[in-house]
């Protein structure tokens, strides 16, 4: 395939501003970018998100020749988190006010903040995604040779860090294990604390105090002790497994420093997700305002680039005719060397589309892809790629995604196994499943193309294959 191809449910806005970061600014902070994106939203909010495969493996060694040097790395890792400390504190402080009663004046202020902060967290955290395309592959590749076996390949490509969505699962259940009384005040802080946990590609989610109360019934049904214990555990069973390995099959110093990159891009990858939720939650507020005082819906404003919103800053009127022909259909195209920043719209927009993102998978019945969590699974074909599908899992379903996002967890705790298109060592769906002891199998290419709602496939990720039964 030309195309590496991250399918979503996404507002057009969401892309706009990213690409901004990943063909141009993201320079700043990597010393590479990207120079050719193709993205393509249909019939409101279906949304292909394109980067050239070619470009994603050279962006991704290039990356990795730089984070080798440990001293790079290190600093790199220290400047990041400083930044996402105070993007935290910015966001937190704007979301405190009252939107509905703030002046114009400082609703753009805050709109322009957020939107900085947004673009500014892909310059530095969108290193783990190209990262992540050419990276299984090296590692599984000097393991192998070292003779290690498929199970010990996915325990030594484990992350070991507490992800945001485990914390928040912490302090949830450190709730449920306090006095009744204290409870309802506790849960309201709490769903203060985490109001952004599912606001991303669509925009702002808002969710009820009921949302986390469900929440916290279910995990009490399990028992709030044994659940706490789990996810307590989770890091230190990878590090003690990894050290057992190691002791029994030392690795080489290549190997060494591939595991040191492991090691920083794991814990920022999770970072750039949990502030990308809260940029979006913050940004999108601010559009849905502007969007109410200057007699535009939000959906209108959500096909606008940042520089073309803040026109209405100016007096300056938005073409309403244009934003609704956008949302039928849209395609996105940059290419930097060629000075190109296009969107069409139309049978303009469905050409490209028929043209660039045609895949042919006729007579495929199984593939491959790279094993995350070890195990064989059989189910029904669930095809999730935004919020709005998670309706039609059941229990015992295989969910199958361009690329799970961490709001997909409530669907994907029903699935008895995930396969996706992309992915790598340190993407979601690697790592929730090895949370969930599930078999996963990520970066099958085809697997959405290939397979529809209802069919019937085992996975087998013992060997990194996936069979369509019927």
């Amino acid at each position: 395939m030309k195309w590496d191809i991250d399918k979503a449910d996404s507002v057009v806005w969401i892309a706009i501003e990213a690409a901004k970061s990943l063909c141009g600014s993201m320079k700043d902070m990597c010393g590479i970018c990207f120079n050719e994106h193709l993205v393509s939203v249909r019939e409101g909010h279906k949304f292909w998100w394109c980067c050239l495969e070619s470009e994603n493996e050279k962006v991704g060694n290039s990356l990795v020749e730089r984070f080798k040097n440990r001293a790079f790395r290190q600093k790199f890792d220290r400047d990041y988190r400083n930044f996402y400390k105070k993007a935290v504190k910015e966001l937190d402080a704007s979301d405190r006010n009252d939107f509905r009663k703030i002046s114009g004046k400082k609703l753009f202020s805050i709109f322009k903040k957020s939107n900085h902060l947004y673009i500014h967290n892909f310059d530095w955290g969108f290193f783990a995604e190209p990262m992540d395309f050419v990276m299984p592959k090296m590692v599984e590749g000097r393991l192998l040779k070292q003779s290690y076996t498929a199970q010990e390949i996915a325990d030594m490509i484990a992350i070991a860090d507490t992800s945001f969505i485990n914390k928040e699962t912490q302090g949830l259940i450190c709730i449920g294990l306090k006095p009744k009384g204290k409870q309802q005040g506790l849960l309201k802080k709490h769903a203060y604390r985490y109001r952004w946990l599912q606001s991303a590609h669509m925009g702002r989610k808002d969710l009820p105090l009921s949302y986390f109360r469900e929440r916290l019934d279910e995990l009490g049904k399990k028992g709030l002790n044994k659940e706490l214990k789990k996810l307590k555990d989770f890091k230190n069973g990878i590090n003690s497994r990894k050290k057992e390995i190691v002791g029994e099959k030392p690795i080489d110093n290549e190997t060494k420093a591939l595991f040191g990159i492991m090691d920083v891009i794991g814990p920022l990858h999770d970072i750039r997700k949990e502030l990308f939720m809260r940029t979006i939650y913050t940004a999108d507020t601010c559009r849905a305002e502007i969007a109410k005082r200057n007699g535009y819906t939000k959906e209108q404003l959500s096909v606008f680039s940042a520089e073309d919103i803040h026109k209405l800053e100016q007096g300056k009127g938005m073409d309403k005719d244009h934003a609704d022909n956008l949302l039928e259909v849209c395609v996105l195209y940059i290419n930097n060397r060629k000075k190109v920043w296009e969107i069409h719209s139309g049978k303009e927009a469905e050409d490209i589309i028929r043209m660039e993102l045609s895949v042919d998978t006729g007579g495929i019945t199984e593939f491959k892809g790279m094993a995350a969590s070890l195990g064989k699974a059989r189910g029904r074909v669930k095809i999730i790629n935004g919020t709005r599908e998670m309706g039609k899992m059941e229990q015992g379903d295989v969910i199958v995604s361009s690329m799970t996002k961490p709001e997909f967890v409530v669907a994907i705790k029903k699935a008895v196994a995930i396969v996706t298109d992309e992915g790598g060592v340190t993407c979601h769906a690697a790592i929730v499943s090895r949370e969930l002891k599930i078999p996963c199998i990520i970066g099958t290419k085809i697997a959405t193309h290939l397979l529809k709602d209802g069919d019937i496939i085992e996975v087998d990720a013992d060997k990194g294959v996936v069979r369509k039964i019927k």
